[in-house]
């Protein structure tokens, strides 16, 4: 979120961000919570006009297939094209964590280090699928069942505990169509705001 003028808070080594794991940042390194207040800076407004953005509510997550993709049953893969998969409430800038049904891993549960990137989908021991998001670690020892699509990487991060996902399998190809109009549209946005 941004407002004209910015927001009221104290900088701890040289940024504003927050890093809850660490209590580091603003608000003692917490998160915000109901009833916190948050102040703004004073500012006058010289320009204002109404953009419109259409905010998606789609809760289709695009994934095309993973490293450890036949590590999983045919059943776990039916599962996870088919059926929804719940944000649960462990989510912060590493990851999300999903609950449903268990995917079930016919090869290993436990891989020697990989590297990560983000948006990959890891499946630890317990079935539930693990979402790697902007900070997660360089490297993951857990099976990798797909990779969320780059142009579907910003929706993922807004969704809320609580809300059900599914899974969509596309080509690398489609993945690098989406892209493009993803950032077609996205510098169409960007350009209406100048």
């Amino acid at each position: 979120m941004a407002v004209n003028g910015g927001f009221d808070l104290e900088k701890t080594w040289g940024s504003y961000s927050i890093n809850t794991k660490a209590n580091i940042g603003p608000n003692d390194g917490k998160k915000y919570s109901l009833n916190d207040k948050i102040f703004i800076k004073n500012s006058e407004i010289k320009n204002s006009r109404k953009i419109s953005y259409n905010y998606s509510t789609d809760t289709t997550i695009r994934i095309i297939k993973g490293t450890n993709f036949d590590y999983f049953s045919n059943d776990a893969i039916d599962k996870l094209f088919k059926e929804d998969f719940l944000i649960t409430n462990l989510v912060d800038r590493m990851g999300i964590r999903l609950k449903g049904p268990k995917l079930d891993n016919i090869a290993n549960t436990n891989i020697k280090s990989e590297g990560l990137v983000r948006g990959v989908i890891q499946v630890p021991a317990d079935g539930n699928p693990i979402i790697m998001l902007s900070d997660h670690g360089t490297v993951g020892g857990y099976p990798k069942i797909g990779v969320i699509i780059s142009a579907d990487l910003d929706l993922i991060g807004q969704l809320t505990p609580g809300t059900k996902i599914n899974f969509k399998e596309v080509s690398l190809e489609e993945a690098q169509n989406i892209f493009k109009a993803y950032t077609d549209e996205t510098n169409r946005y960007l350009n209406e705001c100048n």
